[in-house]
């Protein structure tokens, strides 16, 4: 893309140096789409990794059968869905922009 741009702005009114431009502009713009879409495929999965392990532990929290059981359950709870919470809030932020 550099070398193309370079080549067009040293001779802006030649066509086939423009075309060169614009093919290697639709490249850069592809790749950058394709980049985007992986991270926000690894976005997702980790914040369903993260809804899976918050589940977990909700189960946990219902099979408890003592009070430690019980408490050890709701800390881990609370620590899971604050990782959640973060997680979801820097994915909703992200997507404000």
């Amino acid at each position: 893309m550099r070398t193309a741009a370079k080549d067009f702005a040293d001779d802006p009114c030649a066509s086939a140096k423009r075309a060169t431009m614009v093919k290697a502009a639709r490249a850069l713009l592809s790749s950058v789409t394709r980049l985007l879409c992986v991270a926000d495929m690894a976005d997702v999965y980790r914040l369903l990794a993260s809804l899976k392990l918050v589940e977990k532990r909700l189960k946990e929290l219902e099979k408890a059968s003592n009070t430690a059981d019980l408490l050890n359950s709701f800390k881990s709870l609370g620590n899971d869905l604050m990782d959640l919470a973060k997680l979801s809030g820097k994915r909703q932020a992200v997507s404000e922009f």
